[in-house]
């Protein structure tokens, strides 16, 4: 799905380019946006994300996903499943990258008052 249905919120998004079929980077200020293109059971395999994070030389990946809460800021501490699918299985290990990286360190907690 690519930022256009979000057009309305976010009017001040332009394309900076294409990362083939699987991925689309928009500029929103100053911060870089990645969108994915395809079905995330396609677009986020482990060969795909190494190209992202060598796209983004090194940058930061905020990963967002729609959530609805009544509080006005959530923190994300864990991760879910996509129902059975884990794109680690399969055609890892990529680059003598290990079948099942450390992910103990995650996610960094952020204190906003």
């Amino acid at each position: 799905m690519s930022l256009d249905a979000y057009n309305k919120i976010f009017s001040s998004v332009s394309q900076e380019k294409n990362l083939g079929p699987h991925h689309s980077i928009y500029k929103w200020g100053d911060k870089t946006v990645v969108s994915p293109q395809q079905p995330l059971t396609e677009a986020t395999t482990p060969s795909n994300l190494i190209n992202l994070k060598r796209e983004l030389k090194g940058k930061e990946l905020l990963i967002v996903d729609r959530t609805h809460s009544s509080e006005p800021i959530i923190q994300i501490i864990d991760h879910r499943n996509q129902m059975g699918f884990n794109p680690l299985v399969g055609k890892t290990p990529l680059d003598n990258h290990p079948r099942f990286p450390d992910v103990s360190k995650l996610y960094n907690k952020i204190d906003r008052g």
